[in-house]
């Protein structure tokens, strides 16, 4: 077993490798997703790309992939598909879905900077499962309606089109 530096990539949070390409999509806690490029295979990165950044990220540090290769960006209050992330990622410009809108992953007024982590897996039947942090060490005892109905502090599935929310 041996661990050795592959790239530095600025805030790097959380990683998903491409089904295809074995590309590297890393998520940060600040406004950028970057692309990551191991082109002759040596084991060293050999170029780290903001990944579509005209979009406007907002901690976008919740990366991970579909059965068929389509990237999701689970953001502090957004989530986003990539339908060709792996083959289109040099350009600023990136087809995208959006699976939930900003605003829409938990009300606005319950984001929280400090525990707006977003992690993501998309399961063999093809539902897309997101943790969603408490806004707080100790929310207060009012909230936990409103928490509960959301699903913060816990685990929601969504299908990748943005429908059938479930906590």
């Amino acid at each position: 077993f041996r661990i050795e530096l592959f790239a530095i990539v600025p805030d790097a949070r959380h990683m998903a490798v491409g089904p295809s390409t074995n590309m590297l999509f890393v998520g940060t806690r600040k406004t950028s997703v970057y692309a990551v490029t191991d082109r002759n295979s040596d084991g060293i990165a050999d170029e780290v790309k903001s990944f579509a950044p005209g979009l406007g990220f907002k901690v976008p540090n919740g990366v991970c992939w579909t059965k068929d290769g389509f990237l999701i960006v689970a953001e502090h209050n957004r989530v986003l598909n990539f339908p060709a992330a792996e083959f289109f990622y040099e350009g600023p410009d990136v087809a995208v879905i959006e699976v939930a809108a900003q605003g829409k992953l938990i009300p606005p007024e319950e984001e929280s900077f400090n525990h707006g982590a977003r992690t993501c897996r998309v399961s063999d039947d093809g539902k897309l499962y997101i943790t969603l942090g408490q806004p707080f060490n100790v929310p207060a005892p009012e909230k936990a309606p409103l928490y509960n109905e959301w699903g913060i502090g816990g685990i929601i599935s969504i299908k990748t089109d943005g429908t059938d929310r479930k906590v």
